[in-house]
């Protein structure tokens, strides 16, 4: 039976392993492909597992400056299909639209290994990230998602989600990310 559950120490290299299969496909066409192809898992899972262990507890992590709870999602066979992570919404400059209030949360990432997509497991994960965005307190909640990823725009709407007007440009060696910021009401 599938479930949700938080990261653990020892979860590394899985989530390594989604958070590559999921870029290759999904941004595929969208970012460079000399990016996407020099993604190692085995790079990500052992960064991923180092933020595990030093997060002290089940499923917290600090990303970047941002603490962040993980979550993992597991298909049928006990699997990790999918990982994401929450906390409170973080900074940055946005090319529009005013800044993020105060004491907003933030969905980080949700990713999904590509032969879970379509399962229902996504949207059980962005329930749980959700809840667990109540459950420290938050009223409100952004995410920001890549103007060119209609896929992921429409799974997010179909939640309830919606754009507010604020774009974020990230800036990564060797590509510029035009994000639309997504809003809900918890």
């Amino acid at each position: 039976m599938s479930r949700i559950r938080a990261a653990a120490a020892g979860d590394g290299r899985a989530v390594g392993r989604v958070h590559v299969a999921a870029w290759q496909a999904g941004y595929r066409g969208q970012l460079p492909d000399e990016v996407l192809d020099s993604m190692s898992p085995e790079q990500r899972g052992e960064a991923w597992e180092r933020l595990l262990q030093a997060g002290g507890g089940r499923g917290r992590v600090i990303l970047g400056e941002s603490p962040a709870s993980v979550l993992l999602a597991e298909n049928d066979a006990g699997e990790i299909v999918g990982i994401c992570a929450y906390g409170e919404a973080r900074g940055g400059e946005l090319a529009a639209g005013e800044a993020v209030p105060e004491g907003t949360g933030e969905l980080m990432f949700i990713n999904f290994e590509p032969g879970s997509w379509g399962t229902g497991l996504a949207r059980q994960l962005l329930d749980a990230a959700v809840a667990g965005l109540r459950q420290l307190g938050y009223r409100q909640a952004v995410l920001f998602v890549l103007d060119s990823n209609r896929r992921a725009q429409r799974f997010y709407e179909k939640a309830g989600w919606g754009p507010d007007g604020a774009v974020k440009i990230e800036e990564r060696p060797g590509l510029v990310l035009r994000e639309l910021r997504y809003r809900t009401e918890l």
